[in-house]
C-alpha cells in the first residue's frame, strides 16, 4: 500500500531533513529504506513523497507515525514527533 506523507515545516528553515522511520501497528512495515535524507524545507514549505507498506492480508487497519530529524540554521538538531525508537 503506497500512504502520501506531507512533512510540514511552520518554523525556520529546516536543514538537512531525514526521514528516520516510520512506527506502524499491526504487523504492517514500512517499505521504503530508511534513514532517507530529504534535503532541506524551507520556512512555511513541505516535502512531499509516497511512503510504501507491507500490509498483511488480515490486517484491515493500522496507525502510522512518521519520524523526522533536523537541523535549524544554528545547527541545533531536532527529532519529530521525538525521538525515533527504532534508531
Amino acid at each position: 500500500m503506497s500512504l502520501d506523507d506531507d512533512i510540514s515545516n511552520s518554523g525556520v528553515t529546516a536543514l538537512d531533513v531525514i526521514l528516520t522511520g516510520s512506527m506502524v501497528t499491526n504487523g504492517v512495515t514500512l517499505v521504503n529504506p530508511t534513514p532517507a535524507p530529504l534535503g532541506d524545507i524551507a520556512q512555511s514549505s513541505s516535502w512531499l513523497g509516497q511512503l510504501k507498506y507491507n500490509v498483511p492480508l488480515h490486517v484491515n487497519s493500522f496507525r502510522v507515525v512518521t519520524s523526522a530529524t533536523a537541523r535549524d540554521l544554528c545547527g541545533d538538531s531536532f527529532s519529530y514527533p521525538g525521538p525515533y525508537p527504532g534508531a
